[in-house]
């Protein structure tokens, strides 16, 4: 038999937007730190990564060829497609090209991009700064949650932190798991994260499988 022990007693749970705000810190934060190396990567050993500035600042786009074909459906209705040849140039000096596929469907539009060789047209995949930018995201979150800090510059400038059930700080094993975790609350659509909205105690999917709690500071 268990008994379930009140978490956090006497602590206030951060809600959805204060999350979010603190996400948007840290991704900028971790992005501008991780853009000199991915330069560095892509001068000194070019085709090796795929250079991408946040939010597309310093890019420009060019619709090179666009292409309109129709696909059938299993239920036998058809959708228009249009296929789009784009050329991205980054930093005025990368230069890629993407297959883009437009569908029409009813009442929205779906849009995917591939990468391709400019010379054959064929498919390639190529890591990005993204990435690049992603995993150095995930192993900063872990040690900012294990420091005493009980948080990520994001957070902290928020005003709030994660604790486990207890009110202390994470041992870098819950940490992992949190951070991990997140694949689960990207699937589908967000949702996992947005679960912080309206759960009881502010909780996202990861943070239940975790058992941890984003709090307030006093």
């Amino acid at each position: 038999m268990t008994t379930d022990i009140p978490p956090v007693v006497g602590f206030r749970y951060a809600g959805f937007w204060r999350r979010f705000v603190a996400l948007i810190i840290d991704y900028l934060l971790v992005s501008i730190l991780v853009l000199p190396l991915v330069v560095l990567m892509a001068t000194l050993a070019p085709g090796s990564i795929v250079v991408h500035v946040p939010f597309n600042l310093f890019t420009q786009e060019q619709v090179l060829s666009t292409d309109t074909t129709q696909e059938k459906n299993a239920d036998g209705s058809v959708t228009v497609v249009d296929v789009r040849m784009v050329e991205v140039r980054t930093l005025g000096k990368w230069t890629y090209l993407y297959r883009e596929r437009i569908k029409h469907l009813a009442g929205r539009t779906e849009t995917s991009r591939q990468l391709v060789d400019p010379n054959t047209k064929l498919d390639i995949q190529t890591r990005t700064s993204d990435d690049i930018t992603i995993l150095v995201l995930v192993l900063y979150w872990i040690l900012m949650e294990t420091s005493p800090v009980q948080g990520s510059v994001g957070k902290r400038a928020m005003g709030i932190r994660v604790v486990d059930e207890n009110g202390s700080r994470l041992t870098l094993l819950r940490a992992l798991g949190r951070n991990v975790s997140k694949i689960l609350s990207v699937l589908p659509c967000l949702v996992g994260f947005m679960m912080a909205g309206w759960t009881a105690k502010k909780q996202a999917l990861h943070d239940i499988v975790a058992r941890c709690y984003v709090v307030l500071d006093r």
